[in-house]
């Protein structure tokens, strides 16, 4: 390094500069204004000046500044660090603008650019370069670099998924409009259930209705207190046609005396595919084929009886609010 770094305050000195916005991985790009800069400069009696050691500076000024406390106006951000620095160049041919650099320096910054690309930081760059890091440990960084770039990858591909399926959304399923993947978490419930001739909403909406009706009774006679919003789901009933019907109301404790209904702890789902429907549930089977589409359009399948979250009751039916849960599980490789 061609010197001890210092923090220093500078005069006011005039610059020629031309904005351009780059990451560090394409940095070079800046280069193509220099000989535009130098030209300007030529023209008007005036030219760079000061020594160019950019590559090498770079990394010692970092570790210096690391070993004396002192921290850089940089932040961290999903596509990698974002420095807000100035470079100053030196030296440089006024005629094409490419800067000189030695053999050794030259394989150096080969090295240094080669690291970038790989997404390395300056910090660990530094290390590559300095430490004589042996070929294990290399390996080792380099099948992290690898891991981490296979889970932004699959990351990416599953975002690339969930917009294809609200694509398909907006095309033609104006019924289900906005779908959100979240946990449900597990909940105790009173429950009672029936049996309903099929899953048609005119076979399930009697059959529901009556078994809140009673489960609120049975819960006022025995003074258990609710903690949430009815909850139904439906499980088979073992033959082609029937379906169970389970009505339930999260609550916070038992009763102390045998009652008509149940206490059941409703297991968490770590991914659930969810909408709001707005009306009556006798009309909600246009909702529910929608939400089908899109989780199987999503690269998920069903993991689990899906829920009806009862959020708003009003006498008007037609008024209702109903959160729809369906746990799924990512599919392996995608849709």
């Amino acid at each position: 390094m061609p010197g001890t770094p210092e923090v220093i305050e500078r005069a006011e000195q005039p610059y020629v500069a031309i904005r351009a916005t780059v990451a560090m991985e394409s940095i070079g790009a800046a280069a193509a204004h220099f000989p535009v800069m130098f030209e300007w400069l030529a023209r008007h009696g005036s030219g760079p000046a000061g020594p160019d050691q950019l590559a090498d500076i770079t990394a010692d000024l970092l570790a210096w500044a690391a070993r004396n406390g002192l921290t850089f106006d940089a932040t961290t951000t999903s596509e990698g660090e974002r420095w807000a620095c100035r470079l100053e160049d030196y030296l440089a041919d006024p005629a094409t603008g490419y800067r000189s650099y030695s053999a050794g320096q030259l394989a150096r910054l080969n090295r240094l650019v080669a690291l970038k690309e790989l997404g390395f930081t300056l910090r660990q760059v530094r290390q590559l370069l300095d430490d004589e890091v042996p070929a294990e440990q290399l390996r080792g960084m380099l099948r992290l670099r690898e891991a981490e770039i296979e889970n932004q990858i699959a990351a990416s591909e599953a975002r690339l998924a969930h917009v294809r399926a609200r694509l398909a959304l907006v095309a033609g399923d104006s019924a289900c409009a906005d779908v959100l993947v979240k946990p449900i978490p597990a909940v105790r419930v009173a429950e009672l259930s029936g049996i309903a001739r099929s899953m048609d909403p005119d076979s399930i909406g009697p059959v529901v209705q009556d078994l809140f009706a009673q489960l609120g009774c049975a819960l006022s006679t025995t003074g258990v207190q609710t903690t949430g919003p009815g909850i139904a789901y439906y499980t088979d009933a073992g033959d082609e046609d029937h379906v169970v019907v389970h009505a339930c109301m999260p609550v916070n404790g038992a009763p102390a005396e045998a009652s008509s209904f149940t206490i059941t702890d409703l297991p968490a789902f770590s991914q659930a595919a969810t909408t709001l429907y707005a009306g009556s549930m006798d009309y909600c089977l246009p909702i529910y084929q929608a939400l089908g589409r899109w989780v199987e359009q999503a690269g998920y399948r069903g993991a689990g009886a899906h829920r009806e979250i009862t959020l708003s009751c009003p006498a008007d039916r037609d008024q209702m609010v109903t959160e729809i849960q369906v746990p799924v599980e990512q599919l392996v490789g995608g849709p």
